[in-house]
């Protein structure tokens, strides 16, 4: 059986909006999408590897990596290891900014 492929015509009802209801998009979207096909918004999930966690963050992998070897976020807390990688918590981090500006 083929993987599922995402196509212009294979669209999710966006959340909010009732099955034949009708978002409009703005133009500026509607050309990059003509330039660079469909658009693909992802959500991360909560867990995700140091690589997508500096991504999200903006902190480099050698940060996050000194934090996690300097116990400045702690395991079970603020990443979890699973299956041989390591696992940042963004909830976890979220809280950890938000203390540390406080």
């Amino acid at each position: 059986m083929p993987a599922a492929q995402l196509t212009p015509s294979a669209t999710a009802v966006p959340q909010g909006l009732a099955v034949g209801e009708v978002q409009t998009m703005p133009a500026a979207l509607r050309q990059r999408e003509a330039a660079n096909g469909p658009l693909l918004a992802v959500n991360a999930s909560r867990f995700v590897t140091i690589k997508l966690a500096a991504h999200i963050t903006g902190l480099t992998v050698r940060a996050i990596e000194g934090k996690i070897a300097r116990g400045v976020w702690l395991e079970g807390k603020h990443f979890r290891r699973k299956d041989g990688g390591i696992f940042i918590d963004i909830k976890e981090y979220e809280k950890w900014v938000e203390k540390a500006a406080g």
